[in-house]
């Protein structure tokens, strides 16, 4: 889950939303529904997280077949419920604490960041080539 979070750079109420019937595994698609200002979007895969979405979604089909879970969340927790937003941030939180991951100024990091870091990278590698007196044309 936070593997899917961080490599397509989704927030953690749209990872804990996701549905089975948002993945699409013949286009490398996954809907985001009613993300943040109640749009939806179509976000892309590469080969390799389709792979593990793939490898993961038999492994949901058969502990949801073996518990008869009927709750249809992409992930699920111990009782077969969707896993709720505060677990996925708090596992977060827990990695680091054990990894000793830290901000600069001393502050935990929190997983909203790994999106912040998705969303700007590619940006600043662009802006970086370009005069400065012409970024703000961009």
């Amino acid at each position: 889950m936070l593997k899917l979070t961080y490599c397509l750079g989704l927030r953690s109420g749209e990872a804990t939303r996701l549905l089975v019937e948002d993945i699409d595994l013949n286009n490398d698609l996954l809907y985001i529904n009613e993300t943040k200002f109640h749009k939806s979007r179509l976000v892309t895969a590469n080969a390799p997280v389709m792979k593990m979405l793939k490898l993961y979604l038999d492994w949901r089909k058969s502990i949801v077949k073996e518990n008869h879970f009927v709750d249809n969340h992409l992930f699920l927790d111990k009782r077969g419920n969707g896993v709720p937003q505060h677990e996925l941030q708090q596992a977060f939180r827990l990695i680091c604490t054990k990894a000793n991951i830290v901000r600069k100024d001393g502050k935990n990091v929190r997983l909203h960041c790994a999106r912040n870091t998705f969303v700007i990278a590619p940006n600043l590698s662009y802006h970086s080539e370009i005069p400065f007196k012409n970024r703000m044309m961009v």
